[in-house]
Order: C-alpha cells, then sequence, then structure tokens
C-alpha cells in the first residue's frame, strides 16, 4: 500500500546523508530512501571529501529526486549542514551512508508530525545489524523531558533515525563543526531545550556498527573527550543563560554528570589520568548511571 498524503501533512521531505568513504554501503543507504512508502522527497547525499568510490556509485543512482554536492573533508557535521541548508523543506530526516530504514520510516513519522504538529523532531527506535531485538522500551509518543526518558528508558535519538524541524533545529545552531564524537548528542541537547519531541518504539532504522572507518567504533579517546567537552560545555552555557526548561533540568543534570564520567573514562583512557580523575572527582556523583566510570577510573589509576 502506497502512502496517502491526504492522511498527513503535506508537502515534500528532505533527506541529508553524509557521505564519506562508504562505497560499500551508501547505495543500500540510498536505495532504502528511494524506497520509501512516502515519496515526495528531495534527497541529497553530501560528500564529505571521500577518497573511495562513493559518490561515483550514488552517480550510478538514476532518480531525479536525488542529487549530490562535493564538499571538501569537513566532518559529518558540517555535511549534514550544508546538505540542510540546501534544501526549502519544512522537514528534514537524517540517514548515515551506512545505515539504511525500513520502507514505511517516513510514512509513519510523518505521520507522528501531523498527530503533534509542534513537536521539534520525530524519531524511532533503532536496530543494530547482526544483533538480537531489543525489548521495546515502555515509552512512546509525546515526550516533554527527552533526557528524563533517555536515563529512564534508555531512548535517544540517533543521526539516522531522525526526522527534525529543519528551520527550528537550524535555529538552534544546527551540527557543531569540527568533532567527529558526541556532535549529534550536543545538538539533540540543544534541539530539546527548544520543544517537546516524538517517539516511535518501533524499530524502522537498521544501525551498521561495523563499517569500517565508523565513528561510533574508530574515534579514538582523545577524539572522544573532545567531543564530551564541547557537550558539557555547551550544557553549562545552557544552564548559566537559564535556557534549559524547567521540566528537563533535573533528568539534564543527572544525564550530563554521566556524560562527565564518560568524558573522565576517555582522558584516562589517552592517558590523561590526573585530568580525568579531576574531571571525576569534582562533578561526578556516585550513582547507578556513573558508577561504572568510577570503577573504571580507579583501575587506571592502580594500574599507573
Amino acid at each position: 500500500m502506497r502512502y496517502d498524503s491526504r492522511s498527513a501533512m503535506t508537502g515534500p521531505i528532505g533527506v541529508v546523508i553524509p557521505l564519506f568513504n562508504k562505497s560499500a554501503f551508501v547505495r543500500r543507504a540510498v536505495e532504502s530512501v528511494l524506497h520509501q512508502t512516502f515519496t515526495d522527497l528531495r534527497v541529497v547525499v553530501v560528500d564529505d571529501g571521500s577518497s573511495d568510490e562513493g559518490v561515483h556509485v550514488v552517480e550510478q543512482i538514476e532518480d531525479p529526486r536525488l542529487r549530490v554536492l562535493r564538499a571538501g573533508h569537513r566532518g559529518p557535521g558540517a555535511a549534514r549542514n550544508l546538505g540542510m541548508r540546501s534544501l526549502d523543506t519544512d522537514w528534514i530526516a537524517l540517514l548515515d551512508a551506512d545505515d539504511e530504514w525500513h520502507p514505511t520510516f517516513l510514512e509513519k513519522a510523518r505521520s507522528a508530525v501531523h498527530d503533534a504538529p509542534a513537536v521539534v523532531a520525530v524519531f524511532t527506535a533503532i536496530h543494530v545489524r547482526d544483533t538480537p531485538p531489543a525489548r521495546r522500551a515502555p515509552v512512546a509518543g509525546l515526550i516533554d523531558d527527552y533526557h528524563g526518558a533517555r536515563l529512564h528508558h534508555r531512548v535517544a535519538m540517533s543521526s539516522s533515525s531522525v526526522l527534525l524541524n529543519r528551520k527550528r533545529f537550524l535555529a538552534a545552531g544546527g551540527f557543531r563543526e569540527g568533532y567527529r564524537y558526541a556532535e549529534d548528542t550536543e545538538a539533540w541537547f540543544r534541539l530539546a531545550c527548544e520543544g517537546s519531541v516524538y517517539y516511535i518504539p518501533e524499530a524502522l532504522c537498521e544501525i551498521e556498527l561495523n563499517a569500517v572507518g565508523a565513528t561510533t567504533t574508530s574515534a579514538h579517546a582523545g577524539e572522544r573527550a573532545q567531543g564530551l567537552q564541547k557537550l558539557l560545555d555547551s550544557y553549562d552555557h545552557y544552564r548559566r543563560a537559564l535556557r534549559i526548561p524547567a521540566r528537563q533540568a533535573a533528568s539534564c543534570r543527572r544525564f550530563m554528570q554521566h556524560q562527565r564520567g564518560r568524558l573522565a573514562v576517555h582522558l584516562c583512557a589517552s592517558g590523561r589520568i590526573a585530568a580525568g580523575m579531576e574531571v571525576l572527582l569534582t562533578g561526578v556523583p556516585v550513582s547507578r548511571w556513573t558508577w561504572r566510570e568510577y570503577a573504571y577510573c580507579i583501575r587506571c589509576c592502580v594500574r599507573a
């Protein structure tokens, strides 16, 4: 059954796919977009200075809804920003070049916007390829406290399973550029401070974690620490400026304490044990969310 546009909001959806050396996967990603049951699309693949044949693979796909932008290598955040600014659609969906959508991803995300038009984003559950299906979180629909949902129900936006209100996301600053790790988590923090989000508990996106060069697995400890520090800096700025809604303040604080613990871990892993322990001991209370970080950092101290 094809998607009936009369049952939801009208107008096209923009799709941005950042591409960097993913020639083995990008055709699968692009075709999963072009084969969506919702068909009114504007698809942009942003080549982030790839050195492989990925961009040529995309250029061989014949579809008038698809185009390629070439750019120098500046990282995934810059590539996504460029793609979003090149489109004039009200809503933008993101997909990494080594992931793929189920055919109804956009149809169901669009329907959620129809049901809750004031949301700043819609996101779905994901499935990590070659792993057992995850148990569904006991939460669905409108979420006013995104970080509370992250802490208590382990749901999270990802850069492959989200539909964004384009104007509101760019007005909030888009993606911070120059970082390869946690740049999406930092963006979701700022966006969640702008309004409610909508969660679809169905896993409508397949995530690839084993691709060569995947940021999740290839970023070294120093890069991870840098990205997490940027996230914490943004949180401190928003907190001092009173830009965090009162309903989210407590959960944001606990979530960022956990991220500070992760920062301590990556500092210790990169050999900066004294700096890591200082971060841990000056701002990370022991809790069910942070005890693992304490255990790791203490082991690093013992071994040093």
